[in-house]
Order: C-alpha cells, then structure tokens, then sequence
C-alpha cells in the first residue's frame, strides 16, 4: 500500500521533528517553534472528515499498525476493504497551512543553518552551522512544551546527533566524534573527541557504528551497566526506556571491512546488527551480523532485497519494515521489495522515528515550500 501524505504549508520552515505530540520544527533563520499534532489532527478531521480514522493513525498513534489488532484485522475478510480505503486516503494530499502566529515559540539557536534534530529524553538538540544547542523541556504535556532552559552545547558546526541509553553522540565531519552523557550530574559535551573523523553514527544495540564516509565505519563496542534508579525521564510514548548507563565506549574497535562486504558499495547504513549495503550494480543487499556471545566473533548473512536501483544514493534512514532512500532528485521507500516514490524532488532534511513508539510508522521530510509527514504500513 502507498503512503499516506500530510503536507504542512510554510516556506519558512527548514526542519521539522514530531516528539511528545508536537510538531517541533525551525525555520531558515533559526527560529524554533512547536505545534500540536492534536490540532493538526482535530483541523484535518474536520476538513477531510471521510479520512479522519487514518488522520488519527498517522498523527496520534500508529503503533496501532504494529500491534495484534491490526494483525488480526489484515489476516481477516476486512483486509480487502481496509486496503481499498487506505488506498483511496493514500491518493489523496492531506494539507496544513502552518501559521507561526499559532504556534508555539521555544526560542532561537545560537547558529544555522539547521543540519539535524535529535528529540531525546526531554532534551530537544538542534545541530547547525556554529555548533549544537540544547531545548530541555518538562515531561509529555497536553498544554504544549514547557521550556525548562536553553544553551549552546558545543561550538564547532555538528553535522549530525544520535542518542542511545543516556549517551549523546555528536558529529563534527573531520572535527571528530564527541559525546556527552545526560546521567552525569551535570550534563556536557566532552572537549576530547573520541574519533578523528565522523559524519554520522547509528547504533547497533549497546554498541554503535561511527561512519567516517558513505561506506566505511568502525564498530564499537561498549562497556554498560544497569542502573538500579534513573535521574532523568525518557518520553512515555517516543523511545525506548532503559536504566542501562554506557561505561566504556570502545573498549574493542572493528574495521567495517571485518564484519561485513565491504567491496562494491556505495552507500552503508545500518539499523542495530541489520545492515543494508547499496550496491555500485544497483542491487540492494540485507546483511545481518550475528553475535557469539562466548567468543564476541561476529559472523554475517546476506541477502538481495532489491535489485537494479540505479540512482545515486546521499542518505537512508532506517524506518519500519523499509527505507527511506535521499537521492540527488527524489526521496523513495523501498518497502515490501518495492520502490515507491515520496517526492519527485530531493528534501532538504527528512528522518525516521524507529525508536518511537507512537510514530515508528513514520517518515517526514521537508523541502523548500512545505514539509511532509508520510504514513506507511
């Protein structure tokens, strides 16, 4: 089935994130704002009241796709119709004109443009041009978000932000990876980089990959403990709640060539020990690392999950079930071993929400006259 679109009307807006039910998004000039998803929703039922069901779904809650509900309901006699009906919503453009005077105002960064938003644990971080500010705010709120402080977390340009079981990753391209970790009692990015080089990291479970350039990673390997109480509160409805607390980082180091192909790639990414490997022949190949928890020797099982996609690949994020492939003039979902395309043009920043519970079946992207939330199944 196609996704599902809802396009949000403003030529100001440069990055948008959902979190706690809001619609948190920048503008060009580093503004930052926020908006209920709840009013989104409520305007759009209104407006398109014969798709309201799916609206709720794609901007409440669409865990319900993944739970046994939903199973069962696909597996019924009610399959046919629920397709034909979410195919009739998927044909049609969901539209939103966001007015900044309605919306919420959280303050400004310290610089842009905006390369990338990271929402974790009521911290809001915002990387851009002149380094990385952070927006901490109160817990889930109906009222909208409730600014406890902002500040400027680091001063070189960050490219991009990961978080993962307290620990806060930051890229800086040939600057370095840096970190910071919230459980300190005084929560900072550390001065002393960790790698000399780093464009993106993605977790692997405990561990994560820090990506050097589209193709080449080292793994690390962490030390981590379980905490037995947790000083600071994950959203109820957005990530993963754990009280591990990383000890260690990179207490073993593996070169990517070690672990996986490493001929003939293009592009790498990575979601835990799954990874996916595009190709220079356009074939798209699933590799998956396992683990022999005696030795710690990792071996790997591959297969092609789509063959002859033949256009230039810039970025993927790993969503639900699929992909989300950036090329130089589109953004498309690879999913259920088909392509389908999102937008006939290249966003200027889009994501996925894996680790959310609410939005994992979401995809946004946002490009230069409007930004797009896309349900997928």
């Amino acid at each position: 089935m196609r996704p599902i679109t809802i396009r949000f009307i403003n030529t100001d807006i440069s990055d948008i994130y959902c979190y706690v039910g809001m619609l948190v998004f920048t503008t060009h000039i580093g503004e930052v704002y926020a908006l209920s998803l709840s009013s989104v929703y409520s305007t759009l039922s209104v407006k398109y009241r014969e798709f309201r069901s799916f609206l709720k779904i794609a901007l409440i809650n669409n865990e319900w796709i993944s739970n046994d509900q939903y199973q069962a309901l696909i597996q019924s006699q009610t399959k046919i119709t629920f397709e034909k009906e979410w195919n009739k919503a998927a044909r049609m453009l969901f539209e939103y004109k966001v007015d900044i005077a309605d919306c919420q105002a959280l303050g400004r960064t310290s610089g842009f443009p905006v390369y990338d938003i990271k929402a974790y644990a009521h911290h809001i971080f915002i990387a851009h041009g002149k380094g990385l500010d952070d927006f901490h705010i109160d817990g889930d709120s109906k009222s909208g978000l409730k600014l406890q402080q902002r500040q400027k977390m680091f001063d070189l340009r960050v490219l991009s932000i990961s978080a993962k079981i307290g620990q806060v990753l930051v890229s800086t391209g040939r600057n370095g990876l840096f970190s910071g970790s919230i459980w300190d009692e005084r929560f900072k990015i550390n001065e002393r980089e960790i790698e000399k080089e780093s464009y993106r990291t993605l977790w692997s479970n405990w561990n994560f990959n820090n990506y050097t350039d589209a193709t080449s990673f080292r793994h690390f390997i962490n030390d981590t403990i379980d905490e037995p109480e947790r000083k600071f509160f994950y959203s109820k409805q957005d990530e993963e709640r754990s009280k591990k607390r990383l000890t260690n980082i990179g207490k073993k180091i593996i070169e990517s060539d070690q672990l996986i192909e490493n001929r003939d790639n293009s592009f790498i990414v990575n979601s835990n020990d799954l990874f996916f490997l595009f190709k220079n022949s356009g074939d798209i190949v699933s590799q998956r690392l396992k683990r022999d928890k005696s030795t710690s020797y990792m071996s790997s099982y591959s297969k092609v999950i789509y063959p002859g996609f033949r256009k230039k690949v810039l970025d993927v994020k790993t969503a639900k079930n699929c992909l989300a492939i950036e090329t130089f003039d589109s953004l498309e979902l690879l999913t259920n071993s088909e392509i389908v395309t999102l937008s006939e043009c290249a966003p200027l920043n889009f994501r996925a929400y894996l680790s959310s519970i609410r939005l994992r079946n979401l995809v946004s992207a946002t490009y230069p006259e409007y930004s797009e939330l896309y349900l997928h199944a």
